[in-house]
């Protein structure tokens, strides 16, 4: 890691770990309300992807941890999927109404389902260019 939490590369691992538990399900709220921290259902990416423009997010290169992963299935297209990066490749997210998670970045069940376009978001400046 760099200073201040940035990541030293987006190199990350394809092992398949499994995901582990570590909040209870809700019908109240899925994966989008889950990274707004609203505990509401968002159904639409639209909506979600305005909410995170409001709150200042940018897309960013250097991911850091508490930045919004996304996941598409093409380069482009509104998020099927989010969650919050964690780790250097670790993410926590809901899936729909059902337990968080935390999981590896580019956890094959999420891929299948989700896309393996991920892209992330922060609230952060940027680092200095070296």
């Amino acid at each position: 890691m760099k200073d201040g939490g940035v990541l030293e590369d987006r190199v990350f691992l394809l092992t398949e770990v499994p995901p582990r538990i570590v909040g209870q399900p809700s019908e109240y709220f899925n994966c989008f309300g889950h990274v707004l921290d609203t505990q509401e259902e968002i159904s639409d990416p639209r909506v979600f992807m305005q909410r995170l423009n409001e709150q200042g997010y940018k897309p960013t290169d250097h991911p850091g941890l508490g930045d919004i992963v996304l996941y598409t299935k093409h380069e482009g297209d509104l998020p099927l999927h989010a969650g919050i990066l964690i780790g250097e490749s670790t993410a926590e997210s809901k899936f729909g109404k059902g337990y968080i998670y935390r999981h590896p970045l580019n956890a094959e069940y999420i891929s299948s389902e989700y896309g393996n376009n991920i892209r992330f978001l922060t609230k952060r400046s940027e680092p200095s260019p070296k």
